[in-house]
């Protein structure tokens, strides 16, 4: 079986899914993991095809108001201007990216 993987690039969205990608290739599957660049080098590792996001804004989850200067903010406002900008505004790019993985499937 192939088995394509989408992980949020962010600690506690990667580090779970690393049991399932490799219990995955352990039973023979191949497995190709679609993630942010800080992740890539992990699932590779484990021996899945590491795709990384290119369509969709990349950002490091250490400091993700970096890339999304809205997401420095304090309090409730920060904390809404994250989740948009981390999990909404990068879905356009993602979709984008699996797309084009599925009609040429090469690594990016």
């Amino acid at each position: 079986m192939k088995a394509v993987v989408t992980v949020m690039p962010l600690a506690g969205h990667a580090n779970p899914i690393t049991g399932l990608v490799t219990q995955l290739i352990a039973r023979g599957h191949s497995v190709t993991v679609y993630t942010g660049s800080r992740y890539c080098e992990r699932f590779a590792e484990l021996g899945a095809t590491a795709v990384r996001w290119s369509a969709a804004t990349d950002f490091d989850e250490e400091d993700v108001s970096a890339t999304f200067p809205a997401a420095g903010r304090s309090g409730r406002r920060g904390m809404v201007a994250m989740t948009k900008a981390v999990f909404f505004d990068t879905a356009p790019g993602q979709v984008h990216d699996l797309v084009r993985s599925w009609t040429d499937p090469q690594p990016t």
